[in-house]
């Protein structure tokens, strides 16, 4: 079952190297999707500190990404369809991105931004996972291959590639509000 029965958005343009450059572009979609999502974990003690909250606390306010991407499981399929791929992952990157700029500002404005951050980070994240998930599976249909590895590995070199970033923002002392703004 495909989320768009004419097949991706780059493959309904057709030829031949249109499925190469896709395959490029949801690369890189999710390198920048880990690279967001890793930078915010480098920062979780500063989260703490700045909302002054004990670990029990803390765990909880970061359930709401959880949650957000709990909400966004049973629409994702929804809105790929709706929308197509490359749509949903130019909205839902947008979304996440409106969720860290929330969650860094809110960090020196109490819990309840950085609630809504997350929970916006969350749901983002789940669509976007689904969308490019999709595209990779009709790409790979459409040239009878794997090439999923290659997506999974991008995912990896971005999550990497994020923790060092964010530890490197820590160590230079950049806070919360500007890195992720």
């Amino acid at each position: 079952m495909t989320a768009e029965p004419h097949g991706p958005d780059e493959l309904r343009r057709a030829p031949s190297d249109t499925a190469s450059q896709g395959n490029a572009r949801r690369l890189r979609d999710l390198h920048r999707e880990r690279l967001c999502l890793r930078q915010l974990g480098s920062r979780i003690p500063q989260f703490r500190d700045d909302l002054g909250v004990n670990p029990a606390q803390l765990g909880l306010i970061l359930l709401s990404a959880a949650l957000g991407s709990l909400v966004a499981a049973p629409l994702s399929g929804i809105v790929v369809t709706r929308l197509g791929e490359a749509r949903a992952i130019v909205l839902m990157s947008m979304l996440l991105a409106t969720g860290l700029v929330i969650a860094g500002i809110g960090a020196t404005h109490g819990m309840f931004p950085v609630i809504a951050g997350l929970a916006l980070i969350g749901f983002g994240n789940a669509v976007w996972d689904v969308a490019m998930n999709v595209h990779g599976a009709l790409v790979e249909q459409h040239l009878g291959r794997a090439i999923m590895p290659r997506f999974h590995a991008g995912f990896s070199v971005g999550t990497v590639v994020g923790a060092l970033l964010g530890s490197v923002m820590v160590a230079a002392g950049v806070g919360i509000s500007p890195h992720s703004s």
